[in-house]
């Protein structure tokens, strides 16, 4: 292959993608999404972890024993910073409790207590698609079939 040519050609084309700049912003924005909620993450389960540790009267010195997680990395968990997998694991194992990881659609809600009405769940089901149908975007509301 001569010097200076590109193996694959230009990535840009086959993206499809618009200019280099307005590509980097939305690569910069995504980004910043993608740390906000890792953030987000690791402050909720920093926070369950150090809840637990207190409400079982442990010292950071005594999970770290029973974890064999360096007691600076269990207090760099609990204050939110971000922590391996396996950190959390050993942690949750420690404390007696399950670790989980959960891939939420931002969209649905929780369902609530309430019984499920079938007749309004297939009618609310049938509007919505009937509505989709006609191009509108419809997200449905599980316990009550509201859209």
């Amino acid at each position: 292959m001569p010097a200076g040519q590109k193996l694959f050609g230009d990535t840009e084309k086959l993206r499809g993608s618009g200019s280099a700049a307005g590509s980097r912003a939305d690569s910069d924005a995504k980004t910043r999404r993608i740390r906000q909620e890792v953030t987000r993450v690791a402050l909720t389960t920093g926070l369950a972890v150090h809840d637990e540790r207190v409400r079982r009267r442990m010292t950071l010195a005594q999970l770290a024993e029973r974890s064999g997680v360096a007691v600076t990395t269990i207090h760099d968990v609990e204050s939110g910073r971000v922590g391996s997998l396996e950190t959390y694991a050993r942690l949750a194992d420690a404390l007696r409790l399950r670790a989980e990881f959960q891939l939420v659609d931002p969209r649905r809600r929780e369902l609530s207590g309430r019984p499920v009405d079938p007749v309004h769940a297939a009618m609310g089901e049938a509007e919505a698609a009937h509505l989709r149908a006609r191009g509108f975007n419809v997200g449905m509301d599980e316990p009550f079939q509201h859209y």
